[in-house]
């Protein structure tokens, strides 16, 4: 999806409102703390080298992304 296809599904599922500005405002909650162990980056040839692999960084492939894009 491009960002502005990103920012329209948010807004049809109420996560958010824009701004003033036109950027996407989102509220998070009270839980608002990092969760390293769910940080995935789509592994594709254009970033695989610019990324530091690890337990932080976790690669994931694009169709499971896109699955857990759809499902949440």
């Amino acid at each position: 999806m491009t960002p502005a296809e990103l920012v329209e599904h948010a807004l049809k599922r109420g996560e958010g409102t824009l701004s003033s500005s036109g950027a996407l405002v989102v509220t998070t909650g009270k839980y608002t703390g990092r969760s390293p162990k769910d940080k995935y980056i789509v592994d594709t040839p254009g970033v695989h080298e610019k990324i530091a692999w690890g337990n932080v960084n976790k690669p994931i492939e694009k169709e499971k992304n896109l699955i857990l894009f759809i499902i949440n």
